[in-house]
């Protein structure tokens, strides 16, 4: 990480795009942390320090180069590096001054909902350029889709939304489905696999689809729907202003009167994709 930190200082580098994975701590990719704020030719950097150790410190030393101006970070990836809703306040206010980053991957570390609040604080910045963004395994409850929500009814640049296993539940759906039910909402594919959403859930969730303009491919894939949940999505499927394009739905246990629903809806909806 050193050599190569020394190289892209080196005025000659013209190294445009660079991907990076790097296994390592949070002292070996210090030196290349400051590169990203003063090399001159790089335009597209992916960087994924999944699985490392960094923990809270380690995001905060990358969170000072991502409030740099020259910083060129556009998708950053963090999956499972033992990072908490502490090490989150350092990042927040990075991504609300950073004008490259627009993807950000935090899956499958111990964020809660005081994390999200801050992250969701973050995205209600105008500066904020985040497009896609994975909360995926970060321990989300009910309580924070509030926050979530808020922030997704005023961002104008957040397009994908992966909220895979967390505990949302009815409640919490209920709260994001009145979110995308507003006009400004502009996200266009959602991940809602595996959050405990029922058929009860659903209600609120298919209102939605039928006012939403921008949701084109929807995850429910591993909830409990049945068959009148399923009844409930193709009903608001088969709605002319529903945008859906993709539909997930493997492993919600519904029975051939289900499927017969769904195989049914594809030859009425030219174009949409349904997988069970």
């Amino acid at each position: 990480m050193k050599l190569l930190s020394e190289t892209l200082t080196d005025p000659e580098c013209k190294i445009y795009k660079l991907g990076l994975t790097a296994n390592s701590s949070t002292s070996d990719f210090e030196h290349f942390i400051s590169t990203l704020s003063t090399n001159h030719s790089l335009r597209e950097v992916e960087l994924d320090l999944s699985s490392n150790e960094l923990g809270d410190s380690g995001v905060k030393l990358l969170s000072e180069a991502l409030r740099k101006i020259k910083c060129k970070i556009q998708r950053l990836i963090l999956e499972s590096v033992g990072l908490r809703a502490a090490g989150v306040v350092d990042l927040a206010s990075a991504l609300s001054t950073n004008r490259s980053l627009t993807e950000l991957f935090l899956t499958e570390n111990e964020l809660g909902d005081s994390g999200v609040k801050l992250v969701s604080e973050a995205l209600r910045n105008p500066a904020c350029k985040i497009q896609k963004l994975s909360l995926d395994s970060v321990d989300i409850t009910a309580a924070g889709v509030v926050d979530l929500t808020s922030a997704l009814s005023t961002n104008r640049s957040l397009t994908e939304l992966d909220l895979a296993y967390n505990e949302l539940g009815d409640s919490g759906m209920k709260r994001l489905s009145k979110a995308l039910r507003k006009r400004d909402c502009k996200i266009q594919k959602i991940r809602l696999q595996s959050v405990g959403l029922t058929a009860a859930g659903v209600v609120d969730l298919t209102s939605a689809l039928s006012t939403n303009r921008s949701l084109i491919e929807l995850d429910l894939a591993d909830n409990e729907l049945g068959d009148s949940g399923v009844k409930l999505v193709s009903e608001a499927l088969r709605n002319p202003a529903c945008k859906i394009q993709k539909l997930q739905l493997m492993g919600n246990q519904f029975s051939s009167d289900g499927k017969k629903q769904l195989k049914s809806l594809e030859r009425t909806r030219p174009g949409l994709r349904v997988i069970f």
